[in-house]
């Protein structure tokens, strides 16, 4: 009996070692990673209303598929989202995964706050790793190692036109033609002319429409097109100098300015546009040529029309950038990419990896069916393109070849922030067109010197 007793009591107590094991495994095991991400009301089923809709449904199917990790999930918004960023990580708080764009992704590369992404493609299979455009792969690789897992591959500096009401002025001759949808400096101001009228209801229609009251770096990469046109960059990213004012730059400052002042064709550039009050004017068909995002425009406004928040008709059609005859064309766009930061932590490191990893794949990246057919793996923009899809298949031969990649460079936001001020002034009447570019030129070296803080 006394045996029995004992026996009974050496297997209790080795029940309780083993749960307590499996315990302090289980504990082990179990991690939390911190998801950041900017809204996206397109990505299905996003919404107006509840625009992390789609991110909350992968971080649901994640954890469900991995029960031992917990995804937190925040959403940023696209002005204050950096700066909260830049809070965060000074108190040692920042995220573990999240979006970033050319200039941001620069930055958190200079201040030396992400993890490798290598051990993550080292352990996919090639035809994975392939999958990945290689100017894609590319862009986020750094000596031997890659930095970020490449995600959003766009190119919005295509222009967009509105039909509808090109055919409401009777310009429709004026029109880039097909197939390459190529025009000028010259040709998108005889049709902005054109398109510039008074409704007999009183309404006021613009030509085209651009910011010139914008805070936002994202938001102001846009007007960078009126430089390009003309064959001028605002800087050299890899040499970090600027040769803006030097080059001639004040050409492109005149053409903005006699847009607005001198030929009207879009609203007075004293009191400025937000990308707020662009849109306005863009969805209530007052605007017929907006400077970027064609395609994505194209898609918007069907889908606008379709769910009743759009009256048509409302036709568009996306097209190049102009620029002169003897100019290379440069299409602006880039390589959005999900970034892992290093957070001290190994087990966090490796679950947020694995996550990005997965959140990056083909299947996933088929979310960009609501918002733009092309990602930055092949196997997904293939699966996106239909056979009667001629918009990617004029993508594919015209405006990837010629997209010119935003810069990563960690001051990008700030010298955008320059460029701004100066087309401010330009309106104001505070400069002249010669005066602006050499303001921003000298700024844009003042801050290309400043060592990353």
């Amino acid at each position: 009996m006394k045996s029995s007793k004992s026996t009974h009591r050496a297997l209790l107590l080795l029940m309780m070692l083993m749960l307590m094991i499996a315990g302090a495994v289980q504990a082990q095991d179990t991690v939390t990673i911190k998801w950041w991400d900017f809204p996206r009301a397109w990505a299905e089923p996003g919404t107006d209303e509840d625009p992390s809709a789609w991110n909350k449904m992968l971080a649901d199917e994640y954890m469900a598929e991995h029960p031992n990790v917990t995804i937190e999930f925040t959403t940023i918004d696209w002005v204050e989202g950096p700066n909260k960023l830049n809070v965060a990580l000074i108190a040692g708080e920042g995220p573990d995964v999240m979006y970033g764009y050319p200039a941001l992704f620069g930055r958190m590369l200079a201040l030396d706050v992400l993890a490798p992404i290598t051990p993550a493609l080292d352990a996919m299979s090639e035809e994975e790793v392939n999958d990945f455009y290689p100017a894609a792969l590319d862009f986020v690789k750094r000596g031997e190692d890659y930095w970020a897992f490449p995600w959003y591959y766009n190119a919005e500096g295509e222009y967009a036109i509105n039909m509808t009401l090109v055919e409401e002025a009777g310009a429709l001759d004026l029109v880039p033609e097909g197939p390459s949808y190529s025009w000028t400096p010259d040709d998108l101001l005889e049709l902005a002319q054109a398109c510039t009228f008074t409704r007999d209801n009183g309404e006021q229609v613009w030509g085209i429409v651009f910011a010139t009251n914008q805070a936002t770096g994202i938001d102001i990469w846009p007007t960078w097109s009126f430089a390009r046109m003309f064959g001028y960059e605002l800087y050299d990213s890899a040499n970090e100098i600027s040769t803006f004012a030097d080059d001639g730059g004040a050409e492109a400052f005149q053409y903005m300015y006699d847009l607005v002042e001198t030929y009207q064709v879009s609203p007075p550039g004293t009191g400025g546009l937000t990308n707020d009050d662009r849109e306005d004017l863009w969805n209530r068909q007052q605007a017929c040529i907006l400077i970027n995002g064609g395609v994505e425009q194209q898609l918007a406004i069907a889908a606008g029309i379709e769910s009743g928040t759009i009256e048509g008709p409302f036709e568009v059609i996306p097209v190049l950038p102009p620029a002169e005859e003897d100019v290379e064309l440069k299409v602006a766009g880039g390589v959005g990419v999900q970034m892992v930061f290093d957070n001290g932590d190994q087990a966090r490191l490796d679950a947020a990896l694995d996550f990005t990893a997965w959140l990056t794949n083909s299947e996933n990246l088929l979310v960009f069916k609501d918002l733009s057919p092309l990602t930055a793996r092949a196997s997904s923009v293939e699966a996106l393109q239909s056979d009667d899809d001629p918009v990617t298949a004029w993508r594919m031969e015209y405006v990837l070849p010629s997209v010119a990649s935003y810069s990563s460079h960690p001051q990008d936001l700030l010298i955008s922030d320059a460029w701004m001020q100066a087309v401010q002034s330009l309106y104001a009447g505070e400069s002249t067109p010669e005066e602006a570019a050499q303001f921003f030129q000298d700024e844009a070296n003042r801050l290309l010197a400043e060592a990353v803080e």
